[in-house]
């Protein structure tokens, strides 16, 4: 800090003592009568509101969920969620870490309430509720908003960094999209947030199992799961690993959801394309 300190211009050598918690003596020479002191604070940290005791805090714990990330470090670059809301945040550079209120801007997927899909946007990162989880010094909770769009940051809708969870639903959490909707009969995952299985109702070549997603909430959410791989027949069919593509986020029935699935098997050279899916909407074929 800078101190402006006002004395008599016959005045050459004096003593000042340094206002504050700590007061600290500050010697100085008269060079006019106007004295620049340049000092460094001892305040201690509590003074600072713990700041410097909490510089090593952790965002939270790391998590058991191997696609989430930023998780139980120190200032993370990225931060990747599991659990609704924006898929990812990127780009991240922390102010006043350590402070009971850290926060940072980045990069992340808006996805508007009418439906029409998500796009980058500029995102406000909060880490906040300093505490002790599982005998380490972190933040508790972490929050991100897109203050373009009007949203501000809300201490009631957070992510719990020891649980991985959700807690609130305020108006600044994007809604989650559901895999489509179920439109016939003794089908799995569809109208549900990242279904570990998906039935199509159908054959055995309608159904994969044990899917993890690798995205959710963006214009597109992939995840790898086992479906059957058939040359000939469906009796001939083999169980192989299958990547997943859902798509085209929009509104079906009132409902935020992807509208298209489809999945192949890479390791038998298949590719995803756009152009060949099942409306998860309306049930309908396309391009097959």
């Amino acid at each position: 800090p800078l101190a402006l300190v006002e004395l008599p211009a016959a005045a050459r050598d004096f003593d000042l003592t340094w206002p504050g918690p700590a007061p600290m003596p500050v010697t100085a020479r008269l060079e006019r009568a106007v004295v620049t002191a340049v000092v460094v604070s001892h305040h201690s940290a509590a003074a600072h509101g713990g700041a410097r005791a909490d510089s090593g805090a952790l965002l939270g714990l790391v998590s058991s969920d191997p696609f989430q990330q930023g998780f139980g470090l120190r200032r993370p670059s990225r931060l990747i969620l599991g659990d609704g809301g924006p898929t990812s945040v990127d780009g991240l550079h922390w102010q006043s870490w350590g402070a009971p209120r850290a926060t940072s801007e980045g990069s992340a997927e808006y996805a508007p309430s009418d439906f029409a899909g998500g796009h980058p946007a500029r995102a406000r990162v909060v880490a906040f509720d300093l505490g002790t989880c599982q005998g380490k010094r972190v933040y508790q909770a972490v929050e991100w908003y897109f203050p373009e769009y009007g949203q501000a940051f809300s201490p009631s809708n957070y992510v719990n960094t020891c649980t991985h969870r959700y807690v609130g639903t305020g108006e600044s959490r994007i809604a989650e999209p559901l895999l489509g909707l179920t439109w016939g009969q003794n089908q799995l995952g569809y109208g549900q947030p990242r279904p570990s299985t998906i039935f199509n109702g159908g054959d055995p070549t309608g159904y994969v199992a044990n899917v993890r997603w690798r995205s959710w909430g963006g214009r597109q959410a992939i995840g790898s799961g086992t479906g059957l791989y058939v040359t000939t027949t469906v009796a001939a069919g083999r169980k192989a690993p299958a990547t997943v593509v859902a798509f085209d986020l929009g509104e079906c029935r009132g409902q935020l959801v992807y509208q298209a699935i489809e999945w192949y098997f890479p390791q038998h050279g298949q590719t995803f394309n756009p152009h060949v899916y099942i409306n998860i909407c309306t049930g309908q074929y396309v391009g097959g």
